[in-house]
């Protein structure tokens, strides 16, 4: 115990190289034969390598049939999922189709999920042009017209919006058909 070659009060060292500064890539079948649990998903892996899948497509594809929540990348759940679907599947055959078609660029490995919009949102890309002005033009009417009903001084044009206020201008506008965004969305 006395001749311990390990000092407990030194600091860990730390690697002498950097960590490379490439891109995460799909993992290959090695490591995603740890991800499978049993013996019959095992054999619908070598289905897939015997079918000529890269493990690029199967990351891609897997990420298609089921991405964890607040996850940007396929997990162990996503592989066994697409996996016990297996290559036969109609879903693997528009996959594969999809991403071998001339001109498809193969989307980074780990790249965050689009966000959704609600359409009533007022940051929804969707809406036409002139919208979010308008939105933010009647909310801030709504605003003074409130201040002076209490007879307190008007608030400046830099004062937060409430989000629910927002909201509400988007609906009458969308219930005026302001914009067409009515007409537009059937």
């Amino acid at each position: 115990m006395i001749d311990q070659p390990h000092d407990i009060t030194a600091a860990p060292s730390l690697p002498s190289a950097p960590p490379s500064a490439s891109p995460p890539q799909a993992p290959d079948f090695k490591q995603v034969r740890r991800y499978l649990r049993t013996i019959q998903q095992r054999e619908a892996l070598g289905q897939f390598m015997k079918a000529g899948w890269t493990p690029g497509e199967l990351a891609e594809y897997a990420r298609s049939v089921y991405l964890v929540p607040g996850q940007t990348k396929p997990t162990a759940a996503s592989y066994r999922l697409a996996i016990e679907k297996g290559p036969d599947h109609e879903w693997a055959q528009e996959a594969l189709a999809r991403m071998r078609a001339p001109g498809y660029v193969m989307p980074p490995f780990d790249r965050p999920e689009p966000k959704h919009y609600e359409w009533e949102d007022h940051d929804n890309p969707a809406h036409p042009e002139g919208v979010r002005e308008a939105v933010e033009t009647l909310a801030r009417g709504y605003m003074a017209a409130y201040d002076d009903k209490l007879r307190r001084p008007r608030r400046g044009p830099d004062t937060p919006i409430r989000k629910g206020l927002l909201r509400k201008c988007f609906r009458e506008l969308y219930d005026a058909d302001a914009f067409g965004l009515r007409t537009r969305a059937r």
